[in-house]
C-alpha cells in the first residue's frame, strides 16, 4: 500500500485535534464465552448439566457487556446539521462522535450494544468512514436513550 505524504499529514492533523480537544467515551460490546459459576458443562451437548440453572438458563455460556474506551471528538445536538427533506428538515442525531479508525475500534463500533458519552447512554444511528484514499476516522451518529 502506497501512502502519499498528504494522507499522512492529514491523519496526523486529525489525530492532533482529537488529542487536544477529545475526551474518552465508552463503547459497550457484548462479550461471550464466560462459563457459568453455578453449574457444569456437558461436553456432549456443550450446554449446562442443569437445564434449569437460574444463572445461565441451561446455556452454560454467559454473555456480558464490556466497555471499550476510546478518545473521541464529541459534538452535541445543538451543532447537528439539519437534513432537508420534502416535508421539511430532520436532525441527524443527538450527538456525533469522531474516533480514530483502527481495526479494533471499527469492530467495537460495528458490534456496539450502546455508548456512554458524558455519563449519558446513547444508541448508534449511523456510521460513516472518513479519509481518502484509506479511512482514518469513524464518525458515529448517536441518539440519546429516552427517559
Amino acid at each position: 500500500m502506497v501512502i502519499n505524504w498528504h494522507e499522512e499529514e492529514a491523519t496526523s492533523v486529525t489525530d492532533a485535534i482529537r488529542n487536544a480537544i477529545g475526551r474518552n467515551i465508552d463503547i459497550y460490546v457484548s462479550v461471550s464465552g464466560i462459563p457459568c459459576t453455578v453449574c457444569d458443562l456437558d461436553p456432549v451437548t456443550n450446554q449446562a448439566t442443569d437445564p434449569f440453572c437460574p444463572t445461565c438458563d441451561g446455556e452454560y455460556w454467559l454473555n456480558t457487556v464490556s466497555a471499550y474506551t476510546v478518545l473521541a471528538h464529541v459534538t452535541h445536538a445543538d451543532d447537528d446539521t439539519p437534513v432537508w427533506v420534502t416535508g421539511g428538515t430532520i436532525f441527524t442525531g443527538d450527538t456525533r462522535v469522531q474516533i480514530k479508525y483502527t481495526v479494533s475500534s471499527y469492530n467495537a463500533v460495528n458490534n456496539a450494544q450502546y455508548y456512554t458519552v458524558d455519563s449519558t447512554k446513547y444508541f448508534k444511528k449511523a456510521v460513516t468512514l472518513r479519509g481518502v484514499p484509506n479511512p482514518n476516522r469513524i464518525i458515529v451518529s448517536l441518539e440519546q436513550q429516552d427517559g
